[in-house]
């Protein structure tokens, strides 16, 4: 994901010593999978407190439209369950 790997190469060119992401704190309203040993990022729509997951590949801009932000599953885990609290990475 474009906003974790190059937010550091940006605060370090323009002399920014805190990296800082904005981020909210939502419920999933569904399940999201996800293999254990790869850290995944998930565009989610965030209306009222509730993240919806938006599926589909990478490239779509359509899905990049209608989100608000991105979910972090970790790679040690195999995704996340309906109702989990997420922090949103929001855009």
């Amino acid at each position: 994901m474009l906003v974790v790997i190059v937010r550091h190469l940006f605060a370090g060119m323009t002399g920014d010593r805190e990296s800082r992401v904005r981020s909210v704190q939502a419920r999933l309203d569904q399940n999201v999978p996800s293999s254990r040993g790869r850290e995944d990022y998930v565009r989610v729509a965030v209306h009222d407190g509730i993240a919806t997951p938006l599926f589909g590949k990478s490239g779509l801009l359509n899905t990049l439209v209608k989100s608000t932000g991105v979910v972090r599953i970790p790679a040690e885990s195999e995704g996340l369950e309906t109702g989990t609290l997420v922090e949103v990475m929001v855009w």
